[in-house]
């Protein structure tokens, strides 16, 4: 790598070695890089924390350009750095490197529980309470073959698409993956395997609605809840007899009985249900009756259907009432919650130009300092406040804060004299407002 220092104005780094360091503990840096081959000698001038340290500002700055990440490695390392030099290094290598980072992040939990979510009873039962869901945006049309996407009239479009898997008890992420629009969630709902646990709880869309995985994931212990899906045969447990589900929905109210899913794989689940409120169900209908998916023919059974929720799941009513079986898909939008707030500010959708290998750069470097966000900021703040002072973090909020002030969230858990300052700021001003619609986290408490 091209570098120039001078001697005569020396810039003292604004991070130190360390403290960024102690960020990814106990993830080896040196040895990732290694392994990717990103980093075949020790480098003379600028150090693996420097370069990425400058692609972390660029994830936040509105200035994306080659010549502002080289500004901020030297920054961090007291050089001047061309932006040539930058340029070179970003390649197949450092797009490795940065997935082995990420990797190895989401597989090193800080051990935390997110302390307002441990006064609900309905997830003692489990070890982790995991929600997978996709986000999607737009790309340069010149990546379309990198990054499919739709197809409309004026030709196909370029979208990335991050799967994304979440622990609701600790706040942290388990899996992200990098992929086309193309890749639909259905295809990627046996991923889940890999990931969960026996005792843990998974809670997804309709659109990883794959009966095989649901069964899998029964086979191996694994407890999972789901909207069932309309087009699925209904039997009733251990016979052949096809049930008519919206008579019995009609004839009973709410439903709470165990049956088989499938004409073909018979997955044993059991069902729920409770008719929804005039409000929903009007929402419901209108939603279907102006679906801009023209292949959708939605038959009146199924806009009968929308007058309840229908939930199919593995977990006993030992644990789970009916009410409450029906409730806990409500925690599932939390995900969407966390992908809206680094949309907004950390600006995870909005990539600089360039071939896919520098959107990539850009994407997975997002991706770990949304990590490192979740882990060394928003959870050890939302479980401090929440304990001292009985209040609730806002995730949108403290994203914001950190967004506008971003060197402080790699300072603070290193510097004591900052760390006071910082916490008393986001206290006073990341808290939700008071008001009649009531916060994630308070919903969460009163699921129970």
């Amino acid at each position: 790598m091209q570098i120039e220092t001078s001697p005569r104005f020396p810039v003292k780094s604004l991070v130190s070695h360390d403290e960024l360091s102690l960020l990814f503990e106990p993830v080896s840096l040196s040895s990732l890089a290694a392994q990717s081959q990103f980093m075949k000698r020790q480098p003379k001038k600028i150090t693996l924390q420097g370069f990425l340290f400058s692609f972390f500002q660029s994830v936040l700055s509105q200035n994306r350009s080659l010549r502002n990440i080289a500004i901020s490695a030297g920054m961090y390392t007291g050089c001047t750095i061309s932006k040539q030099a930058v340029d070179y290094r970003i390649n197949d290598r450092f797009v490795d490197f940065l997935k082995r980072i990420l990797a190895a992040l989401v597989m090193q939990h800080s051990g935390l529980k997110a302390e307002w979510a441990q006064t609900n009873d309905l997830f003692r039962s489990f070890s982790r309470v995991l929600v997978q869901d996709s986000t999607t945006f737009p790309l340069d049309a010149k990546l379309v073959s990198a990054f499919p996407g739709p197809t409309n009239k004026y030709g196909q479009s370029a979208t990335a698409k991050i799967q994304a898997v979440m622990d609701l008890l600790s706040e942290q992420f388990c899996h992200f993956e990098l992929g086309a629009f193309t890749e639909n969630d259905q295809s990627k709902a046996a991923d889940i395997l890999k990931i969960a646990r026996p005792g843990d709880l998974v809670i997804r869309d309709l659109g990883y609605f794959v009966l095989s995985a649901l069964g899998q994931m029964t086979e191996q212990s694994i407890f999972f809840l789901s909207r069932l899906s309309y087009s699925v045969a209904v039997y009733e447990h251990g016979t052949n007899a096809r049930i008519n589900l919206l008579k019995a929905l009609r004839e009973n109210g709410r439903l709470d009985i165990h049956v088989d899913l499938g004409a073909q794989e018979r997955v044993p689940v059991r069902l729920v249900a409770r008719p929804v409120s005039e409000q929903i169900l009007a929402e419901r209908i209108h939603k279907a009756k102006t679906d801009r998916d023209l292949r959708l023919n939605h038959s009146d059974d199924y806009m009968a259907l929308l007058a309840w929720d229908i939930f199919v799941t593995n977990v006993p009513p030992q644990i789970w009432t009916t009410e409450q079986a029906c409730k806990v898909n409500q925690v599932r939008w939390r995900i969407e919650i966390v992908f809206k707030s680094w949309k907004s500010h950390f600006k995870l959708n909005v990539v600089p130009k360039g071939d896919a290998t520098r959107v990539k750069a850009h994407i997975y470097t997002a991706l770990i300092f949304a990590s490192l966000f979740q882990k060394h900021c928003y959870l050890p703040l939302a479980n401090s406040t929440f304990k001292n002072q009985r209040t609730d973090l806002s995730t949108t909020k403290l994203a914001q804060f950190v967004a506008e002030y971003s060197l402080l969230m790699f300072i603070m858990p290193y510097n004591p004299q900052l760390q006071e300052a910082i916490i008393r700021q986001v206290l006073y001003h990341c808290n939700y407002e008071k008001r009649n619609r009531q916060s994630y986290p308070q919903k969460f408490r009163a699921l129970f």
